[in-house]
């Protein structure tokens, strides 16, 4: 049983955080590094009569057989859908001895902090690790990888399903959360070979998916195993108890043009690679970005998911004809698509 009162700050011993990656920035003076960070507190659900009747109801609804939800494979992926999230509470977060105190965490466990790093506390290309405060009582630290920029960076705005995962969208919704739980995420080859020779190049790598945050560890070690570059991730917020419960089903549109706009605007001097496919709305986004931020875009990458009508996305970007458009089948040879 939880406790009534808890310490606005510190992690208590039945706690965890988890610190996404994210890429640093370079003040407009170039003086400082500037360090977004984000997080989630929250307190793993274990064991719980709760838990038992959420995921025999999600086995239910998803129409999976028993010996699925007694797989590790499910229990890594349900994991994040089943905590209990701690809110009004804010964390002191270290690296290389400098210090910032994040953000109250909202209902939904996320909290947000800058950090600032003088430009010789890091050199362009390095990852370095931010941690929790050291002095927790029970010792343990948590860690979140932070990107330096290599020197002539550049981004890459990536989507994810069915742009760099195998995914299917366009299959009814039911099949696909199924397979969410229940199968190993699957990467193109071909983009992965893509983007391995984007990262080559310097380029920083930034994730952009309508999936939920209760994904991204199983994310995130899809992409490391994989052979993804590293990078930053923005994923939805999606709480049941509140709005951002409908937030799943929403225009993506709605969730991913703001996000782009805001990447493009913490890099002011960086242009970019916007890769995404024929399934949803990103060649309308694409086009409208690319238009509406004239030299920022170098190439854009269309994954043809073989239902799209080739003239038609072509003629979106009529008003941008000098920015290179891909409309490919993942088919990566030789340092450029087939």
């Amino acid at each position: 049983m939880k406790r009534l009162f808890r310490s606005r700050h510190g992690i208590r011993s039945d706690e965890e955080v988890l610190l996404f990656p994210t890429v640093a920035r370079l003040s407009p003076d170039g003086s400082e590094w500037i360090l977004p960070l984000r997080g989630w507190l929250f307190e793993p659900e274990r064991n719980s009569l709760w838990r038992a009747l959420t995921i025999e109801w999600t086995r239910r609804r998803l129409r999976l057989h028993r010996d699925v939800i007694r797989s590790d494979l499910f229990a890594a992926r349900s994991r994040m859908f089943l905590v209990d999230n701690e809110r009004g509470r804010q964390l002191h977060l270290h690296l290389a001895g400098h210090a910032a105190t994040s953000s109250t965490s909202e209902a939904n466990g996320h909290f947000h902090a800058t950090l600032r790093l003088p430009r010789s506390a890091a050199s362009p290309g390095d990852h370095l690790r931010v941690s929790t405060d050291p002095r927790a009582r029970d010792g343990r630290r948590f860690k979140g990888d932070v990107l330096f920029p290599s020197a002539g960076a550049f981004g890459v705005i990536s989507d994810i399903d069915d742009t760099i995962k195998v995914t299917g969208v366009l299959r009814p919704r039911r099949d696909i959360l199924a397979d969410t739980f229940s199968k190993p995420f699957e990467a193109f080859p071909g983009m992965v070979r893509a983007a391995a020779h984007m990262y080559a190049r310097g380029a920083s790598f930034f994730y952009v998916s309508t999936s939920p945050w209760q994904l991204y560890p199983g994310l995130e070690e899809w992409r490391r195993t994989s052979g993804l570059p590293p990078g930053e991730f923005h994923l939805r917020l999606f709480r049941v108890k509140d709005r951002s419960g409908a937030s799943l089903f929403a225009d993506p549109a709605d969730f991913k043009r703001p996000v782009i706009e805001g990447i493009l605007a913490d890099f002011p001097s960086w242009t970019f690679v916007l890769s995404g496919d024929t399934t949803q709305q990103d060649p309308r986004i694409f086009a409208d970005i690319a238009a509406r931020h004239p030299g920022r875009i170098r190439d854009i990458w269309l994954h043809d998911t073989g239902r799209a009508d080739p003239a038609a996305i072509r003629a979106l970007f009529a008003a941008t004809p000098d920015i290179p458009l891909h409309l490919h089948n993942g088919d990566w040879r030789d340092g450029a698509f087939a």
